[in-house]
């Protein structure tokens, strides 16, 4: 432990037989163990303390596989690539289990058998993953033929339990349920979780991240109304602590009050919440509170044993969240993590983007290394960010040394490179060492020298801890201000079920490749570890790398980037050269400092935020059109196209024009309200119009928009009388 917070957990294992079976039961011979479940390890080392008590209370979950395990996969990866036509095309959990699941009948066998022998069914999942029952110590022995014991052990680190029950003969099902068991979680309670865990507030994180243009923004949305936002939780937590932050930091509330947007979700009867006050619980919903405060916030919580598989069953069954955050690391079994990796492949399918924290080992990611080998996951690594006040503007940011990340080199089936992380700048190549999925994708800030954030632990704001757990729910929050920016862009689409969500978001940050607008690159710090096998030290390096994946996030920028991307803009385009001050490649800056708003042009006589294009249709058959925005209320404006893109820019009236090379004036309307469209139904499509000026354009070549429009207030900025909006690309 880093002396501050780890989240890291644990979860079962059942790995090498070790303690004697007893005398098998009557009519035993025609139950069999499922292949892969055998004893916990450290039984080899622990001392046997005598029978478990047979009244104790156990949560136990039964993972269970697809029926079409690869066809679920194509699925997801399809639903997550913004070049797939099936992109973001999300299915409910029902339609997961009928379209990949076993069918119901063997579900409803499962649970007839553990009724059979007492226990109470918690759930039998709508998703066909995970059957989840309540029962005892001793109807579990009866009903999986084993015996369960009390054991004593000599803890080898301060996380390890020195007592613990556990079976001490592998368990045993009818022949005919084993083919369909991965895994049986719960049986024991040497699993349990491991916590993984400047200074900053919620405003200066707005301001670091530029997501405090989106939370200023009129209107509720913009402060995360209408999103849901999960936590998966293991720990003790007090809704007295969250209530004191949301007081402290002068949060915006819902219309019934604080808190009242913040519900506890029992997981099979659930119960660790109301364990001891612990901080990774609070600061786990605090720091997703601080960025999106009206949002709905759902935390699901584990049963006290802390079971894996009935958090994640319950989260893909609900099917209720946008997004969701961990801040815990597990050490699994193949069983246990096939289940964990079909119930996050679940979600995927459903939309629902799910992130983790990377921890804080470095690149020593063993043993506990679920999730961060799912790619199903994102995985949020550390920085440590300097900050002016009381702005939030970067200063400096760099990486959390020690931050997690490298990859595992555990030999479970799906820890394979993903596709999205085949090629990019900074990317390995593969080998036959790294064919693994690489962590992490992204980092913020984690770490400082008085602590990362401020939130309230047993009713005390306090400071003293660090940690990667910060990130994760941080970024979940502040996506859900990113959501509703992208909508008011006309982007993020409803899907078939009528959510907008970002599903495996991952995908769509590997495809903007680092693009300096929205990622700020950390290219230089110290070294998190040595990678396996001998691939060379974790230090930052351009583009990717296995310090902090792509760095942080602007967060207002990434939403107009990535409008086109989900169902704003059909077309192949891509918003550049801002007025805005803040983007890396515009060197040239508004020639009054008359900076825009993020994204935008620069600033005119009439509207401090400028004026914005931007792009709708297709380019196959051409219905590309432009949009105008924020100009003067009438306003002549003239849609110009070029052949190259001068990313410096150049003076342009009161603006800065990018568009440049071999320059055609396509179109020319007076702007209504303050928007210019074009073309209008009396022009000509933009390829057609193109072409008759004398600029053909060839399949898979690029050109450059932008508007420029009359202002006629002589006395402001330069009084040439014009200005111009931000540009965009298309690729024809």
């Amino acid at each position: 432990m880093r002396s501050h917070m780890y989240a890291v957990a644990a979860a079962l294992l059942l790995g090498v037989a070790g303690a004697s079976e007893r005398s098998a039961p009557a009519g035993a011979s025609s139950f069999v163990t499922p292949q892969g479940l055998e004893l916990l390890p450290v039984l080899q080392r622990a001392k046997d303390a005598g029978p478990a008590n047979p009244d104790q209370q156990l949560c136990v979950a039964i993972g269970l596989p697809f029926a079409r395990p690869q066809e679920m996969q194509d699925f997801v990866n399809s639903v997550s690539d913004p070049k797939s036509p099936n992109y973001r095309k999300f299915i409910t959990p029902e339609a997961v289990g009928e379209r990949f699941g076993l069918p119901q009948a063997s579900l409803d066998a499962i649970a007839d058998h553990l009724r059979q022998y007492g226990f109470t069914i918690a759930q039998v999942a709508n998703h066909r993953l995970a059957v989840v029952a309540n029962g005892t110590v001793s109807q579990a022995e009866a009903a999986f033929h084993t015996t369960i014991r009390s054991f004593t052990v000599d803890p080898q680190n301060e996380f390890e339990p020195g007592q613990f029950i556990a079976p001490s003969t592998p368990p045993r099902v009818p022949a005919s349920m084993a083919a369909n068991i991965l895994d049986i979680s719960g049986l024991e309670t040497y699993t349990r979780p491991r916590p993984l865990a400047t200074l900053l507030t919620p405003t200066l994180t707005r301001g670091l991240y530029n997501s405090a243009p989106i939370f200023a923004m009129a209107g509720t949305n913009f402060q995360g109304a209408g999103r849901v936002v999960g936590v998966s939780n293991f720990v003790g937590l007090r809704a007295n602590n969250w209530l004191l932050y949301i007081s402290h930091f002068g949060l915006p509330v819902p219309a019934g009050g604080a808190g009242t947007n913040i519900s506890i979700i029992p997981c099979a009867g659930g119960g660790a919440a109301a364990g001891a006050d612990n901080a990774e619980g609070d600061l786990d919903i605090q720091m997703e509170l601080g960025m999106a405060p009206l949002a709905t916030f759902r935390i699901y919580d584990s049963p006290p044993s802390g079971n894996l598989t009935a958090v994640l069953s319950a989260e893909a069954s609900d099917n209720q969240c946008d997004a969701i955050s961990e801040s815990y690391g597990w050490q699994l079994g193949a069983g246990a993590a096939g289940t964990a990796h079909n119930l996050h492949l679940t979600m995927s399918a459903e939309g629902i983007t799910y992130m983790a924290a990377s921890g804080d080992n470095g690149t020593s990611i063993e043993p506990f290394n679920y999730p961060g080998c799912d790619p199903e996951v994102l995985s949020v690594g550390g920085t440590v960010a300097n900050v002016s006040t009381p702005s939030g503007a970067r200063i400096t940011e760099a990486n959390l040394t020690g931050g997690g990340g490298g990859w595992s080199t555990n030999t479970f089936s799906f820890n394979v490179r993903p596709s999205y992380q085949m090629s990019g700048t900074g990317i390995p190549p593969i080998n036959a060492f790294n064919n693994k999925r690489l962590i992490p994708d992204v980092g913020f800030h984690s770490a400082g020298n008085n602590g990362a954030y401020q939130f309230y632990v047993n009713n005390a704001l306090t400071s003293g801890f660090v940690g990667t757990s910060f990130a994760s729910p941080m970024l979940a929050g502040s996506l859900q201000l990113v959501a509703a920016r992208t909508i008011s862009l006309g982007g993020l689409a409803p899907d078939g079920n009528g959510k907008r969500r970002f599903g495996r978001i991952q995908d769509l940050i590997y495809s903007q490749n680092g693009n300096p607008s929205i990622w700020f690159d950390i290219s230089a710090g110290g070294s998190n570890g040595a990678l396996p096998s001998g691939q060379g030290s974790s230090v930052p390096t351009v583009g990717w790398d296995t310090a902090v994946g792509w760095g942080p996030m602007n967060f207002d920028a990434f939403a107009q980037a990535v409008v086109c991307n989900t169902g704003g803009c059909t077309g192949p385009s891509t918003p550049f050269c801002f007025g805005d001050g803040n983007d890396p490649l515009v060197t040239t800056l508004c020639p009054c400092f008359n900076f825009g708003a993020a994204g935008n042009g620069c600033a005119n006589a009439v509207n401090a935020n400028g004026a914005n294009l931007a792009c709708s249709g297709n380019i196959s058959p051409d219905s590309i059109s432009f949009t105008a925005t924020g100009e003067l209320n009438t306003a002549l404006s003239v849609f110009l196209q070029g052949t190259v893109n001068t990313n410096s820019g150049i003076l342009f009236g009161d603006g800065i024009r990018c568009a440049a090379g071999s320059l055609k004036r396509l179109y020319t309307h007076n702007a209504v309200g303050g928007t210019a469209l074009a073309p209008d139904g009396f022009d000509a499509p933009v390829s057609a119009q193109s072409a008759a000026l004398g600029d053909p354009i060839a399949p898979g070549s690029k050109r450059f928009y932008q508007t420029y429009y009359r202002d006629p207030n002589l006395g402001f900025c330069t009084g040439l009388g014009f200005n111009v909006t931000n540009a965009i690309q298309v690729q024809w």
